[in-house]
């Protein structure tokens, strides 16, 4: 069979749960099928990604379009800056950094307006977002690419959704749900410090749209059962399929009997470039952390993966125990000598942080939210708590308990091969190709 997968990103280097599962999804079905890749790219990191990946799938066509946002800027900057040293073109020079040095103070303001009263999750809202910010000439691309004698197209991420009004109506069609938008925007809307009718109104709107986009896909794969029950109740006509992300995880795994939790330590993973994280360890830092000081306990909080300056300074702002780590090379044994919490307030799909730190051997506190989808039991293999106080006190049980963290641990461990076997799971999802595949 002949398939098109239509990417928001390319899924490599592996520094990533999102890249791991896209990729070890498509390097399982180029084994059985012809595969080809659309892809937009929209960074010197995407674009060097994409050369390295196209040296290890040399037996996948890759087509691409760079964003014409990417060069010209490059290359105006280059410009100016090889302009002959005159007076004037010095003084063009200094007005082009001075203005870039306003716009940034200008941004760190907005972003320290959060300690001013300004509702922080309205201002960083996706819920006026009305698609992607793809080009007309990606647009083209995909228009052209998929009229190319596919048999299947599969398109995954919101970006890439609405992108099925370009796709022909004789090629199967398939969506990989990592997300539920609209559930992101309710989500987002209900912590608003105040609702309007039109805030409603674009939040029904934003729901219409994406709801009419998912029908016109064939099928749709979703994360978790419990993404599939919400798409049906909105859209009980949806023909899902359930497979979760092909993850590899067993070779990392260690051991969770080990007993030198720090005590005084706790670790969130994620990168700050995704809302949910930013807004759930902000959460953390403005509602728990006074809970945990106020019962005595001041702990250090690792914040783990890729964080900008301004949101680093609004975090520290907020308390000073927050420590950006960046990058960790032997991420499950920095996660095994801590605690990990996971104060996530907005999304769906699955949280791969939870997979991260059930591979370290890393007892769990969560919200509701946070561990969505996944078949594991509160008290019993992590801890669930959606309130300050009940957060706090989930974290001063452990800290106090170090039995109690390795039995967690030790519980959700044993649960891990038989949920997330990457065979297994790579199986399921190959046995979804394979029956369109012998229904061609």
């Amino acid at each position: 069979m002949k398939i098109l997968f239509i990417l928001d990103f390319i899924p490599y280097p592996l520094n990533s749960g999102g890249n791991q599962a896209v990729y070890n999804m498509i390097d399982a079905v180029r084994r059985r099928h012809d595969v080809s890749i659309c892809c937009y790219l929209d960074s010197k990191g995407a674009v060097e990604g994409c050369k390295k990946l196209q040296r290890i799938w040399t037996d996948v066509k890759f087509y691409t379009e760079i964003s014409s946002a990417l060069h010209p800027a490059q290359e105006t900057a280059l410009m100016i800056d090889d302009v002959p040293n005159t007076f004037a073109c010095r003084c063009f020079k200094y007005l082009r950094d001075s203005m870039a040095r306003k716009i940034a103070r200008r941004r760190h303001k907005m972003l320290m307006k959060v300690d001013q009263k300004v509702d922080f999750v309205r201002e960083n809202s996706i819920l006026n977002f009305r698609g992607s910010s793809f080009s007309p000439k990606y647009h083209q691309l995909v228009w052209d690419v998929s009229r190319s004698g596919f048999d299947l197209i599969q398109t995954e991420f919101f970006s890439s959704l609405f992108l099925v009004h370009l796709l022909p109506e004789n090629v199967k069609k398939v969506y990989v749900q990592h997300e539920i938008n609209y559930i992101r925007r309710e989500n987002e809307l209900s912590l608003f410090e105040e609702r309007t009718p039109t805030d409603y109104l674009a939040l029904q709107d934003a729901k219409y749209r994406e709801v009419a986009a998912l029908s016109r896909y064939n099928y749709v794969i979703a994360l978790t059962e419990v993404d599939k029950q919400i798409m049906l109740r909105d859209a009980p006509g949806l023909n899902i399929y359930v497979s979760p992300a092909v993850v590899s995880l067993g070779d990392k795994v260690v051991p969770a009997g080990r007993t030198s939790i720090r005590r005084t330590e706790l670790a969130f993973v994620g990168s700050g470039s995704h809302f949910p994280n930013a807004d759930g360890i902000l959460w953390f830092a403005k509602e728990v952390m006074p809970v945990l000081k106020r019962k005595g306990y001041d702990l250090k909080v690792n914040v783990l993966g890729k964080w900008g300056k301004q949101i680093q300074a609004l975090l520290k702002g907020t308390d000073s125990n927050i420590v950006f780590t960046g990058y960790i090379e032997d991420i499950s044994g920095f996660l095994n000598d801590r605690i990990s919490i996971v104060p996530i307030r907005i999304g769906s799909g699955m949280r791969m942080k939870i997979l991260d730190s059930i591979v370290a051997g890393s007892p769990i506190v969560t919200t509701e939210k946070g561990c969505e989808g996944l078949p594991f039991v509160d008290n019993e293999d992590y801890m669930i708590a959606d309130s300050p106080e009940k957060f706090a006190d989930a974290i001063i049980e452990l800290l106090n308990n170090p039995d109690k963290q390795r039995i967690l641990a030790e519980n959700i461990q044993g649960k891990l091969d038989k949920q997330f076997d990457f065979e297994a799971m790579k199986s399921l999802r190959l046995s979804f190709y394979d029956k369109l595949s012998q229904d061609e």
